[in-house]
């Protein structure tokens, strides 16, 4: 990083939008769909689909939901 780089986030952790097949390097379009025949980042996705889960309860226990 430069001298003037300042970070305003920390990194919090993954999220689903994030681990998108669109933004993924092997992802060749709708047509063709990726070039890998498995996925090169399911580590990164199934943590992205915990952190929703404990994000999304959460929320529930912060507004007070008996759910």
């Amino acid at each position: 990083m430069l001298r003037n780089t300042h970070v305003y986030t920390n990194f919090i952790g993954y999220t689903l939008e994030a681990c998108s097949c669109i933004y993924c390097l092997y992802y060749r379009g709708k047509r063709e769909g990726c070039i890998l025949d498995k996925c090169c980042c399911i580590e990164e996705r199934l943590q992205a689909s915990v952190n929703e889960h404990y994000n999304e309860k959460l929320r529930r226990i912060q507004n007070g939901s008996k759910n």
